[in-house]
């Protein structure tokens, strides 16, 4: 790994087809680093700055690419399935035919969700996200995700929504979070995906404020 940062330092740029399996690459600078076809499985590249590098073709499965600086790579075919993208930085880059591709359909599975009227579902989530600061979801708006995954497995991107207010109170717990305010969305059932046993959707749009209801209820 040392002599793969130090060729990069120098100039270097090639490594096309590398095998980095289960490489500790945290924190490294590969920015337009050529890494198609590299095995990258189970590679640590939390915090790497990877802007403009080409991935295309890359197996990423169960790489760690928490806080990862991709913004302009090129992941076109990239194999990331069960990859940990939290806090990714995935701006402008072409994640055609992979699991977060833009066009690809959710799975529509969202039975368990109350019908507001054909065609729309009436979900329920926290006012704002407990994992980092953000904008609070504000009654009237419409919410969209900046990255959407078909992936089946649960911590893809997506805006995490439950079918009842006791489901997400239940999540908070199972997570040791504290209490937060509740809000309710409504989507169309088609930009929904069911991954094991949470839901995520496309867009929606914030629909109510239960904050209020839960504070006379206590």
């Amino acid at each position: 790994m040392n002599e793969l940062r130090a060729r990069h330092a120098a100039g270097e740029r090639d490594f096309r087809g590398a095998d980095l399996f289960g490489a500790n690459l945290f924190g490294a600078n590969l920015r337009g680093a050529d890494l198609r076809g590299a095995n990258l499985v189970g590679a640590y590249l939390c915090d790497a700055d990877l802007r403009g590098a080409n991935l295309r073709g890359a197996n990423l499965r169960r790489a760690y690419l928490c806080d990862a600086n991709l913004r302009g790579a090129n992941l076109r075919r990239a194999y990331l399935r069960r990859a940990y993208l939290r806090d990714a930085d995935l701006r402008d880059a072409d994640l055609r035919d992979t699991c977060l591709d833009p066009l690809a359909p959710p799975n529509g599975n969202c039975d368990a969700f109350t019908d507001l009227e054909p065609g729309w579902k009436v979900g329920y989530r926290t006012k704002n996200s407990p994992y980092m600061d953000g904008p609070q979801y504000i009654v009237g708006e419409l919410r969209e995700a900046p990255v959407f995954s078909t992936a089946p497995t649960d911590c893809h991107p997506g805006i995490f929504v439950c079918p009842t207010i006791d489901a997400v109170h239940q999540w908070l717990h199972s997570q040791k979070f504290m209490a937060c305010p509740v809000v309710s969305v409504i989507f169309r059932p088609w930009e929904c995906h069911r991954a094991g046993d949470k839901y995520r959707v496309r867009w929606c749009i914030v629909w109510e404020d239960h904050h209020a209801e839960e504070t006379d209820s206590d």
